[in-house]
């Protein structure tokens, strides 16, 4: 089995301790790392967690420059999966199994359900949420309807003639321009609402897997006890922890839970904290700057400039748009934005 995740060289020391977290449950794994940037620094290939590194320019994404300059970090981790896991398939013949999360997962316990689940589908999603909600939930169930019903930080595949579609599928999707009219960072995931309606995808439907800000706060994700080996909620055991913790919503959504289940909540947060500074000596999270964050002038490459060049048509444009400047992306005359 090869368990893969994407992260730009920021986010490493997260992907550092999903990866000695899964070791811990899980053996006879091959981890693998999806790097953002455009090589492999000596802070992180001397890593002895990772099975192997991969760098995203080396996917074979499409018009790569091009593609690479639409996008944001966060967009940039999330845009790639696709690419990595079709890659994985294609160059490691000995895998039959290959499973994506994303760098801020913490694994609390093996999966057997998951690959129970492989058994009779070749592609296995889980949703943000499990429970049914009235009007208690209703803001955050609009907020997930805007982010995709599925969750893009876990997805199991098994070697098959559907996973491979899906692969291409989505793929396809992901590599095309990143317009998005909700201006959501989790573009990836919305196309997985068509996951089992064009395929044949199962849903994971497991208190247990993926918890996070987005549904802690359900019934079912409740902490009931736990011990040095496994965490057990009131719907199963805890499998897979995400302390994704995007615009501190961590944090904030620690308020909506009762007291006892923020305290426990806060313990895990705490000593998971504490493993990443264990990973970043480098201080990687504070300092270290983007591969795809400037121009090859050095001028930072403005938010603005990539929105911009996303509206541009690919025809009036160079190769490679790190060669030019804001001020050039945003000048670019309206006879090369798309009619």
């Amino acid at each position: 089995m090869i368990v893969c995740t994407t992260a730009t060289l920021s986010h490493v020391p997260y992907a550092m301790e999903m990866a000695k977290s899964l070791r811990k449950h899980i053996s006879n794994v091959k981890i693998v790392l999806g790097l953002v940037e455009e090589e492999v620094p000596n802070a992180v290939s001397s890593s002895v967690l990772f099975d192997q590194i991969i760098l995203a320019k080396n996917l074979s994404i499409p018009n790569f420059n091009r593609f690479m300059f639409k996008l944001t970090v966060p967009l940039s981790q999330n845009s790639i999966k696709a690419q990595l896991l079709h890659h994985l398939f294609e160059t490691d013949r000995s895998a039959d199994i290959v499973v994506y999360v994303d760098c801020f997962t913490y694994f609390c316990g093996p999966i057997p359900e998951a690959i129970h689940m492989l058994d009779h589908y070749p592609i296995v999603v889980t949703p943000h949420l499990i429970d049914v909600h009235f009007t208690d939930a209703y803001e955050r169930e609009m907020s997930l309807l805007n982010d995709g019903t599925f969750f893009g930080g876990f997805i199991a595949l098994k070697r098959s003639d559907e996973a491979k579609d899906f692969l291409l599928w989505w793929s396809d999707k992901l590599n095309r321009d990143i317009r998005d009219p909700y201006a959501s960072n989790f573009f990836d995931q919305k196309w997985l609402n068509f996951a089992n309606v064009f395929f044949n995808a199962g849903i994971l439907r497991h208190s247990g897997y993926q918890v996070g800000f987005w549904n802690f706060y359900e019934q079912s994700r409740e902490i009931e006890s736990q011990s040095n080996n496994s965490i057990m909620l009131k719907g199963g055991p805890l499998r897979l922890m995400n302390f994704g913790n995007e615009n501190n919503n961590f944090d904030l959504h620690l308020d909506s839970l009762s007291e006892r289940q923020s305290m426990r909540m806060q313990i895990l947060r705490n000593h998971y904290q504490t493993n990443i500074n264990s990973h970043d000596s480098y201080g990687l999270r504070q300092h270290a700057v983007w591969s795809y964050g400037s121009y090859q002038s050095g001028e930072k490459i403005a938010d603005e400039a990539r929105i911009k060049f996303r509206d541009l048509h690919h025809d009036h444009v160079p190769a490679n748009p790190f060669e030019l400047s804001n001020r050039q992306i945003m000048s670019t005359s309206k006879g090369a934005d798309h009619a």
